[in-house]
């Protein structure tokens, strides 16, 4: 007989007072019985719903401290309020909350335990099938640690798998001290505890005498394995000398700066470490050891390691140096570029890399630099030059960024030669001369600097006509006085853009001939100043296409109304005439407000600013409904997609409206199956929490009793009663599985993920995992090929493998398994195959076997529950595949299911897209 730890550690006539809050009767019962078989000083009282138990607790204040018990079993579903309301209760109550409460039910639901968890319950256990013994003996040993706390039984964790299921423990609140009430050494421990850096203190021979929190989280050894051995076990061989000596020396009475070494933990891993080390001395003022704080500068260490091979594998050349402009690191590039071995240019000045002609200048240049750091680029406006070893300059550009180190600041100077680039000007002129348009380039008074062999072309002048020339000689006469201020405000504001927008642009020929042109304007910042760069273009020909871009409006489908920035009608076509019911006559020139619903009106304007304000090909009003008004005042419901488009006038906006009327109905009709669906899918996940907690009580009590019934009367049965008893406990526990499966098969379409890229041989390898016992049991052979990345539920697919593969293992022949795990593409989606050489399936059971308990054996011949391959139906169907299967007895089975790929596109989905465009 089991004999509870209250039994043995407390006086015979001491009882612990506990409240079962429990509405089963035959649970109570198997509760006291329990309590009976382990000898338990337990005086038991009982309640059966939520109300009753707060009244009990709560009890009159005057006799409360007798009759509160010691602690509570509380059960999760009760009548008039529920388990976990009465122990948000109990918590939020400060005479109650120190009472610890274990909860008892057949919910094993996650969230459940979560809940429970955070009203802080001591304990969560799950209703075993079979026997409370091991339950209560848990729970007492429990109680007995919280109310004994000199005996040494008080754990971090407690229980065991009970009943098939694991149930975790918390331990309960222990009294805080403030840090005042605590003794000087506690005080000091708890301090050193709570930094985050390592402090461990070592003897003058290097015993490790005290050894914080931080030391375990950097080394690896907990306090107890460290205190007493020597600082060696962190200290690598050859680093130990120079830790003693580091000891020595504080003991001593010197000063010692922290330095950098290297340390190891455990595992045998090598630490960078900065060590500082200090000394501990006594009452007296002796020294008696050393306080050593390392600190991980493995990061550290890695940024600069990082930042040397970025500085050596860097295209250009990098020179750093420090604030007295001496070189302190180059890279590889810089002893290519200037000719010098790192050794000749480390600790020399950096004007040695300068020309002897700008030398004088070059000390005020970097002092200037160093009085305000900040990156830029040295030296803008003004040629640089690089000396090198040979004594030859060239032309440099130098982009400089200050970093701040302990050290102080240093700089670091990008240099690139730009030889190359000098020889690209010569490439631009002819870049420029062979440009297909007219390219002018001016400087900032307006002075013609080049021009290509187009732009004599266009104009009908030479090239010697025009450079010096003032660009107003190629614009007509009557632009001219304005043209001289619009082109010095292009020169204050520079940027690329077209110069005179919602203008009429003309060029002016020599022989006097206007043409319309479109402007393009670059500027192009250069060491002598901003020159502007005009790309020219004849639209003569594009005042033709206008008109044609206007029968193509004309013959659109679709109702097509342009507006200008303002929202004035400038063109509709024929199918907005018909759409709105206005002849053309009465739209254009009048705002677009009209043809929009009043209610709607007065927001319209700023929607319309918005999208001018922000220009781009869009929907306008994603996400809100949008409505046409009828020139009969009728509404209707539209789509409205809106092009700008930049012209001489302006920005214009081209909008194609579609009546979407029919569409909206569609889409109420969705929402309305969608709502039902949800509906459906709510009711399924009610039945699955009853019949995990409802359905499975009555055979856990049936359960429960027939092992109570055969393990106290069992001797004095014959065989055919003991025969009659396990036929039940079988029943029950079949009738378990059978609920259990049904369950699996519910939610296998209610509760998959959103679906994600998912490799499948990774699902495959975790469902292989799953099964590692049935393959080596069953001396399966695996043969798998390559699996593509399908769009899918992970934990899905894998439930999926793993049913598949495990009934190629269960229906097995004579001989060995053999299992072949295949894909292959079809169009635009994966078929994947899982083949075995078992027992074979008769052709007209083909479309059985995916159906809820439907087998093609008689249940004894193999196990299981019949609904293994209807959960896989399910689950492929979720995913938009589906699954089928070719076999013939005795020759094997290959079941076939095909899955979308990595984008999701089904064949069948993408024929509808291809269809729809």
């Amino acid at each position: 007989m089991l004999v509870s730890p209250l039994r043995r550690r407390m006086p015979p006539e001491v009882a612990v007072k506990a409240l079962l809050v429990e509405d089963n009767a035959g649970d109570v019962n198997l509760i006291r019985l329990a309590l009976k078989e382990v000898s338990a000083p337990v005086e038991l009282f009982v309640v059966d719903d939520g109300v009753k138990a707060l009244e009990f607790l709560k009890g009159k204040k005057e006799d409360a401290d007798a009759s509160r018990p010691d602690f509570v079993i509380l059960d999760l579903k009760l009548p008039r309020k529920s388990g976990l309301e009465v122990l948000s209760e109990i918590k939020r109550d400060p005479d109650l909350r120190c009472i610890p409460v274990f909860v008892m039910t057949s919910s094993h639901a996650d969230a459940d335990v979560a809940r429970a968890y955070d009203l802080q319950a001591a304990a969560y256990f799950v209703k075993p099938m079979i026997g409370f013994e091991g339950v209560v003996g848990t729970i007492l040993r429990f109680v007995s640690a919280a109310l004994l706390p000199d005996s040494g039984l008080v754990p971090r964790v407690l229980g065991a798998p009970i009943g098939g299921r694991s149930a975790i423990y918390q331990t309960l609140p222990v009294p805080r001290q403030s840090l005042e009430e605590m003794p000087r050494t506690e005080r000091l421990r708890a301090l050193a505890d709570s930094c985050a850096s390592p402090i461990i203190g070592v003897s003058l021979d290097g015993t490790i005498m005290t050894w914080n929190r931080a030391a375990e989280d950097l080394y690896g050894y907990t306090e107890q394995e460290a205190l007493g051995q020597n600082i060696r076990i962190v200290v690598p061989p050859e680093e130990l000398s120079d830790l003693l000596a580091a000891i020595s020396a504080v003991a001593r009475g010197e000063r010692f700066q922290p330095f950098d070494t290297v340390r190891i933990d455990r595992h045998g891993r090598s630490i960078n470490v900065s060590t500082f080390v200090s000394p501990i001395r006594d009452s007296y003022g002796n020294v008696v050891g050393a306080s050593l704080m390392p600190r991980d500068v493995t990061e550290r260490r890695a940024t600069e390691d990082r930042l040397r091979l970025a500085v050596e594998s860097s295209p250009n050349a990098i020179v750093m140096v420090d604030g007295s402009g001496r070189i302190v690191l180059v890279n590889a590039e810089t002893e290519r570029l200037f000719g010098y071995a790192r050794a000749e240019l480390i600790g020399r000045p950096i004007d040695l890399l300068v020309p002897e002609r700008l030398r004088r200048l070059h000390p005020r240049h970097r002092s200037g630099f160093m009085t305000q750091p900040e990156p830029r680029a040295m030296g803008a406006g003004r040629d640089l030059y690089g000396l090198r070893k040979d004594g030859t300059e060239f032309p440099v550009e130098i982009g400089l960024r200050p970093i701040e180190t302990p050290e102080g600041t240093v700089v670091l100077a990008a240099v690139v030669d730009i030889s190359e680039r000098k020889q690209a000007e010569e490439r631009f002129r002819l870049a420029v001369e062979s440009a297909p348009n007219g390219m002018v380039m001016v400087e900032g008074e307006g002075a013609i600097v080049l021009v290509n062999a187009e732009a004599e072309r266009m104009f009908g002048y030479s090239r010697e006509e025009l450079i010096g020339k003032t660009i107003d000689m190629l614009v007509p006469e009557r632009y001219r006085r304005a043209h001289p201020f619009l082109r010095s405000s292009f020169v204050a504001h520079p940027e690329a853009r077209a110069m005179g927008a919602g203008r009429e642009l003309h060029g002016l020929r020599k022989d006097g001939s206007e043409f319309p042109v479109e402007i393009g304007l670059n500027p192009i910042q250069t060491s002598s100043g901003t020159l502007v760069l005009s790309s020219i273009v004849d639209i003569t020909e594009r005042k033709r296409a206008e008109e044609r871009f206007r029968l193509a409006v004309e013959s659109s489908p679709n109702a097509m109304v342009m507006v200008d920035a303002a929202g004035m009608i400038l063109l509709v076509n024929a199918e907005t005439e018909r759409l709105f019911g206005y002849r053309r006559e009465e739209l254009v020139g009048k705002s677009v407000e009209l043809l929009v619903p009043e209610h709607l009106g007065a927001a319209h304007p700023k929607l319309r600013a918005g999208f001018v304000a922000h220009p781009e090909k869009r929907a306008m009003g994603a996400g809100r409904d949008l409505r046409g008004r009828r020139k009969d005042g009728s509404e209707m419901s539209v789509e409205i997609g809106l092009t700008p488009i930049e012209s001489a006038q302006g920005l214009l906006i081209l909008a194609a409206i579609v009546d979407i009327t029919e569409r909206k109905r569609a889409e109420e009709t969705a929402v309305h199956q969608t709502g039902e669906l949800a509906r459906s899918n709510a009711e399924l996940e009610q039945f699955a929490y009853v019949a995990s907690h409802d359905l499975q009580e009555p055979l856990r009590t049936v359960a429960s009793y027939t092992e109570l019934l055969a393990r106290r009367y069992g001797d004095r049965l014959d065989e055919e009663a003991r025969t009659y008893m396990r036929f039940a406990q079988e029943g029950a526990l079949r009738m378990q599985h059978l609920i259990e499966a049904l369950l699996a098969y519910s939610r296998a379409g209610t509760r998959g993920r959103d679906l994600v890229p998912t490799e499948a041989g990774i699902a495959l390898e975790q469902a292989l995992a799953n099964l590692k016992f049935s393959v080596e049991e069953s001396g399966a052979d695996i043969v798998r090929g390559p699996l593509p990345t399908v769009r899918a539920d992970p934990m899905q697919l894998i439930e999926l493998f793993q049913n598949l593969v495990g009934n190629a293992i269960k229906f097995r022949g004579k001989q060995n398994p053999r299992v072949e795990i295949a894909a292959r593409r079809r169009d635009s989606e994966w078929e994947i195959l899982v083949a075995d050489n078992g027992i074979g399936i008769e052709r007209e059971h083909f479309d059985r076997i995916f159906q809820v308990f439907q087998r093609p054996h008689p249940p004894g011949d193999y196990p299981g529950t019949g609904v293994g391959l209807a959960i896989c139906k399910r689950i492929v169907e979720h995913m938009g595949g589906r699954i089928w299967v070719e076999s013939a007895p005795g020759k094997g089975s290959t079941f076939f299911f095909s899955m979308p790929d990595r984008e999701g596109v089904t064949a069948e989905a993408g024929a509808l897209a291809a269809q729809a465009q």
